[in-house]
């Protein structure tokens, strides 16, 4: 399993003395604060303005001081390296930065170093966010409150039934009608409070999944609470996937009887987008990129798109839900796959875009699709612009540079896809970064 780490680098001498104003870097909001419920502090030995927060882990339980320490101290040397020094482009301070501090640093060298924007401010230049790889850890670290809150792709949600009894008595018709008839506001929310354990969250969000006196075609509103910690899980898709979750896993209520009585609680439509971004006909060149491939077997092309799309677990519904799609953009083939939980009426994707042909905007055969098309193919070029992109970084330049559309980060099962709402359906279509870490 790969190491990983992602959280916030702080220096004290930066952090305003008043709460309403949050300086440009190495200060992080107290939304900020609220992106984990569970959050780790490391403070530098070596330099005591330092310390950083760390939100998310994988394939750790912690970090010792040696990497804490090492870990600061390459976002520090970084700061110190984009003040003295004037570079000309990015791609050069990248090569300059790593060789020196490697030559530096022989027995803790880094790899994979990027970062996105330079921030000047208090006569110091630094970066929103920085990655690199120490010691094997995969680094992502934010230096902008801003850029934290708007691009970390985290979230943890806390969910508060209606009532306290609600495992033992939602099998049983009466007793459960009975709850919700008697359903006390002011206690619901006395819970989610309790629920919050002193840890303010992101957002609060209630939300009325119907339920349905088995039967009958009588409706009744059920009101279930959210703690939300993280900006990305406030979406209702994500919310109702959860608590599904919660209703089999834990719960271990039967999901033929979920469905029958909260019949709207899988109403997710989606479509999974995958460029095949490791089919190349013509490989990248100095001074030329490389163009991708749309050939494919006709019969026995290897299945895997598991790797990419692990929210749903039936690998049948996969093969027979996922479609071969050349499109135009660096003649890339994709493979795109119907929601498992869209409506029957729009789950298709073969049929929802029955028109759908490869042509660019400016082809003269363009305006013969239907408008709903033609506008689905500028998105499509859209996120696919962005989403080709070799590291987290570049992914997210490229989502503050487009002016187009407001893409966000979702991470869906692990694996972060840029994510689009258009019209009737979330679309996810996964970095070219994100298709060869689990390729």
């Amino acid at each position: 399993m790969s190491r990983e780490v992602k959280g916030f680098i702080v220096r004290d001498d930066f952090i305003s003395s008043s709460n309403t104003v949050v300086s440009p870097v190495y200060e992080l909001s107290d939304i900020g604060l609220t992106y984990a419920k569970n959050k780790l502090q490391y403070y530098s030995s070596l330099d005591q303005l330092y310390s950083m927060y760390v939100f998310k882990l994988n394939g750790l339980t912690g970090l010792n001081q040696t990497e804490v320490n090492d870990i600061i101290n390459v976002v520090k040397k970084f700061s110190e390296f984009l003040t003295s020094n004037f570079v000309v482009n990015k791609q050069q301070s990248i090569i300059l930065f790593v060789n020196m501090y490697n030559s530096q640093n022989p027995t803790k060298t880094i790899t994979d170093f990027n970062y996105n924007t330079i921030i000047s401010h208090n006569n110091i230049k630094t970066t929103d966010y920085i990655t690199f790889n120490i010691y094997g850890i995969v680094c992502n670290f934010w230096l902008s409150d801003l850029a934290f809150r708007t691009f970390y792709p985290e979230y943890d949600i806390s969910i508060v039934l209606p009532f306290n009894n609600f495992a033992s008595i939602v099998s049983t018709t009466n007793e459960f009608v009975t709850a919700i008839d008697n359903f006390n506001l002011i206690e619901f929310n006395r819970r989610i409070e309790e629920n919050k354990s002193n840890i303010p969250p992101t957002y609060t969000r209630i939300i009325n999944i119907p339920y349905r006196v088995p039967n009958t075609s009588i409706m009744k509103n059920v009101y279930f609470a959210f703690n939300i910690y993280g900006s990305q899980g406030n979406y209702d898709h994500i919310l109702k996937l959860k608590l599904y979750d919660m209703f089999i896993n834990t719960l271990n209520l039967n999901s033929a009887f979920i469905e029958n009585v909260f019949p709207t609680i899988l109403n997710i439509n989606e479509f999974f987008i995958i460029p095949r971004w490791d089919k190349v006909a013509i490989p990248s060149q100095v001074g030329q990129v490389g163009i991708n491939s749309q050939i494919s077997l006709s019969y026995n092309e290897p299945f895997n798109i598991n790797k990419f799309i692990k929210v749903y677990n039936n690998t049948d519904f996969l093969r027979r839900n996922t479609y071969n799609v050349p499109f135009d953009y660096n003649n890339i083939l994709l493979q795109i796959t119907n929601g498992y939980y869209t409506e029957p009426s729009i789950r298709d994707f073969a049929n929802y875009y029955s028109d759908f042909i490869t042509v660019t905007s400016t082809h003269p055969d363009f305006s013969r699709m239907r408008q709903r098309t033609q506008r689905f193919i500028t998105l499509l070029e859209n996120m696919l612009s962005v989403a080709d992109s070799g590291s987290s970084a570049e992914l997210f330049n490229k989502i503050s540079g487009n002016s187009n559309y407001r893409f966000t980060i979702i991470s869906r099962s692990n694996i972060s896809y840029l994510s689009f709402f258009f019209e009737e359906h979330y679309y996810y279509v996964i970095p070219r970064y994100e298709y060869f870490n689990n390729l």
